[in-house]
């Protein structure tokens, strides 16, 4: 009965020797080990002879683990690939909900009658700046702006300027204008801007000629599309023309 007690007391012992065990096999046969319990394959079932030397055994076991590894990493790439394909489906999903939304409220915005609101002349920059054509300014196409992306753009906006320029630069002498979200609608797939008067007044002596090519829209200080007139206009000194209704991104 000793003797089965003892027995029994080495077998309950034994589970608590394991780490030692572990670190006191072969380096080699420890990354067995290790690749085994990574690719679900018993160790036991690859283990080595009884007496045969790492040597024998090593490259007998590897290319068996090895193949066993890779299938498993081959299951999890591809279990993560799916689970990938599913959210980037989801997300564009989701986003075609939100242009659909948009839509419906830039239409409804359309459809409603809005007071007209103010438009407040701001001070010139220090020195022109660049504004024209958004080609110039995207370099890929596909990063512009579509009509309702800019109305959400806009609604979304805490300040919105309107500038003038030649098609290259902003007009010297002419100051940009702030304008309200309240004044842009969304029709036939362009974005209007619907307030005025919008007058613009050339500079310069009796002599000056300025020509205006367009008007940049600027969102929050960052030029996000470009209303080119329907060909250059050219404004003599103290001459004004009204824009109003020729806005139209």
């Amino acid at each position: 009965m000793a003797r089965n007690s003892d027995k029994a007391s080495a077998e309950k012992a034994a589970p608590g020797t394991e780490n030692a065990a572990n670190a006191a096999m072969p380096l080699a046969e420890q990354l067995v080990l290790a690749l085994c319990e990574a690719a679900g394959t018993p160790f036991e079932a690859l283990a080595r002879l009884e007496g045969e030397h790492e040597s024998d055994y090593l490259p007998r076991v590897l290319p068996g683990v090895a193949v066993a590894f890779k299938a498993k990493l081959d299951d999890l790439v591809q279990t993560a690939d799916a689970m990938l394909k599913v959210q980037d489906n989801q997300l564009i999903s989701l986003r075609e909900e939100l242009k659909a939304v948009n839509r419906r409220l830039a239409s409804q915005r359309g459809a409603t009658t809005k007071a007209k609101s103010r438009i407040v002349e701001l001070e010139e920059a220090g020195k022109p700046r660049k504004f024209g054509p958004m080609s110039a300014v995207f370099d890929d196409p596909a990063e512009a702006f579509d009509a309702v992306d800019l109305m959400t753009a806009i609604d979304a906006a805490d300040e919105l300027v309107l500038a003038f320029s030649d098609g290259v630069n902003e007009l010297k002498g002419v100051k940009p204008r702030e304008v309200q979200a309240e004044a842009f609608r969304l029709t036939r797939g362009r974005v209007h801007f619907m307030d005025g008067p919008l007058e613009v007044t050339g500079p310069g002596d009796a002599d000056t000629v300025t020509t205006l090519a367009g008007v940049a829209l600027l969102v929050d200080g960052e030029q996000l599309a470009w209303s080119p007139m329907a060909q250059p206009l050219n404004i003599g000194a103290g001459q004004t023309l009204n824009l109003a209704g020729s806005v139209i991104f």
